[in-house]
Formats: C-alpha cells, sequence, structure tokens
C-alpha cells in the first residue's frame, strides 16, 4: 500500500512531465505534499541515525562481552590446569 503523499507527488510529476492529462493539482496541495515528504524523510532520518546509534551500542557491548568470556575461558584453562 503506497503512501497518499508518495501517490499525490508521483500522479503531479506524471502531470508536469505531460503524461497525464488531468487538470494539475493546486499549489497549495501540491506544497502541503511536499511539506508532508520532507516532513516524513526528516523523521526517518532520525529514526535512522538511532537505529545506527543502538547498533553500535550493541556492537560495543558485544565486544565488552567478548573480551569477558575470553578472559573468563583463560582462567578455566588456568584453575583446570592447577588440579
Amino acid at each position: 500500500m503506497s503512501d497518499p503523499t508518495v501517490t499525490f507527488l508521483r500522479n503531479f510529476n506524471r502531470w508536469r512531465r505531460g503524461e497525464d492529462d488531468r487538470q494539475p493539482p493546486s499549489g497549495l496541495r501540491v506544497g502541503k505534499a511536499i511539506d508532508d515528504a520532507c516532513d516524513k524523510i526528516e523523521r526517518l532520518e532520525h529514526e535512522l541515525r538511532e537505529a545506527r546509534r543502538i547498533a553500535n551500542e550493541m556492537s560495543e557491548s558485544n565486544e565488552v562481552l567478548l573480551a569477558d568470556l575470553h578472559y573468563t575461558r583463560h582462567d578455566l584453562k588456568e584453575a583446570l590446569n592447577k588440579r
């Protein structure tokens, strides 16, 4: 299902290129669709930055956990060798 703003702007662009012979949409409606599209782009950019930040934090946490696991395995090996 396509977003109504995307559908409107695609139809407007078809009209602008001369591929559609319908009446042109009002400038006010085009302006509102452009503003809506810009708002959605900005929101998606914010969500992408947040997702990247979370992924980076998770990656750093995984590195710490792997290092802890390495040292724990090393300590267990030493303890077993002392027996």
